[in-house]
C-alpha cells in the first residue's frame, strides 16, 4: 500500500526555500526527517519499529510552505521514507562525513542524545537548541505521562513518540528569489489544475479549496493548515500525485533554461 501524507510547514513560509531544520537536506539525494509532525511519526513508530513491517519504501511526505502575505502555497519538499529509526539509533548510525553539517548545527534536527544505564537506554539528553522553549523537545519524545526528569535527561519506559527518518531526496526547494539564476523554487499549486482538482475531491467537506487555502477555510472563513495533521493519500492517488510533481519539476527547469 502506497501512503502519501500532504502538510503544511508552518515555520517555513517562503514558497521558494525551505527555511526551517526539519526536514533537513543532507545532500541531493538525502533528506533527515527528526521532530515535526508528531501523529505521523508516531504511526510511522507504531507501524515500522514496533509492529515489525518489513517495507517503508511506499510512503511519501509532501511539506507546503507556510502562510505568507503574498498568498503563495508551493511545495517545497517531497520525500520518500528509507528508513525509520528511533532517535538513539539515529545518533549513533548517523555520524559519517555527510551528517557532520546537521550534527553541527545549532538547532539540529538531530536534537537528542541517548544515556544508557547499566547498558540500557536510560533516556534522552537534550543537545540541540531546537525546541527547547518550554521543553518542547519532550514532546517530540513522548505523549504519555509515564516519565521522569533527571535534570536536562527525560526517562520513561515508553518513548511512544521516538521516531525519525531518512528519506529520498525527490524534491527540495533552497533558492529565493534574489537568487533565482540558480535556485530551485518551489512548485506552485496553481499551475497543476489536476493536482488542483485532487484535493478538492479529496476534501469535499472543506469550504473553497484552492491554490492557497489547499485544505480550504475554516467556520471563520479562515485558512485552515491543518495544524499537527496532513491530508493523506493512498494507492492510486499516490501515484496520480506524484505524477503531477513530476509535471511541475520539469516545468520548473525549463523555466530556468
Amino acid at each position: 500500500m502506497k501512503k502519501l501524507f500532504l502538510y503544511i510547514m508552518a515555520a517555513s513560509r517562503d514558497p521558494d526555500n525551505v527555511t526551517c531544520p526539519v526536514p533537513f537536506r543532507i545532500d541531493d539525494k538525502e533528506v533527515f526527517f527528526g521532530p515535526c509532525k508528531d501523529r505521523i511519526r508516531e504511526k510511522l513508530r507504531k507501524d515500522y519499529l514496533l509492529g515489525g513491517k518489513n517495507s517503508n519504501n511506499d510512503i511519501y511526505l509532501v511539506g507546503a510552505n507556510g502562510a505568507n502575505r503574498d498568498r503563495v502555497r508551493k511545495i517545497i519538499f517531497v520525500g520518500k521514507v528509507r528508513r525509520v529509526m528511533t532517535f538513539e539509533r539515529a545518533y549513533n548510525q548517523l555520524n559519517g562525513r555527510k551528517y557532520k553539517t546537521m550534527r553541527a548545527q545549532s538547532n539540529s534536527p538531530l536534537h537528542v542524545s541517548p544515556v544508557y544505564k547499566n547498558g540500557k537506554l536510560h533516556g534522552y539528553e537534550h543537545v540541540s537548541e531546537l525546541h527547547s522553549e518550554h521543553n518542547g523537545w519532550m514532546r517530540d519524545l513522548i505523549k504519555n505521562e509515564n516519565y521522569t526528569i533527571e535534570g536536562n535527561v527525560i526517562c520513561s519506559a515508553n518513548f511512544d513518540r521516538d521516531c525519525c527518518m531518512l528519506l529520498d531526496n525527490i524534491f527540495f526547494a533552497d533558492g529565493t528569489k534574489m537568487y533565482s539564476d540558480k535556485c530551485v523554487s518551489g512548485l506552485q499549486f496553481s499551475d497543476s489544475p489536476n493536482l488542483l482538482k485532487m484535493l478538492k475531491n479529496k476534501q469535499p467537506d472543506r469550504n473553497n479549496v484552492d491554490e492557497f487555502a489547499i485544505f480550504g477555510v475554516n467556520c471563520k472563513g479562515k485558512v485552515d493548515g491543518r495544524t499537527g495533521g496532513s491530508l493523506n493519500f493512498q494507492d492510486e492517488e499516490v501515484d496520480a500525485f506524484l505524477e503531477e510533481v513530476e509535471k511541475l519539476k520539469e516545468k520548473n527547469r525549463g523555466s530556468r533554461n
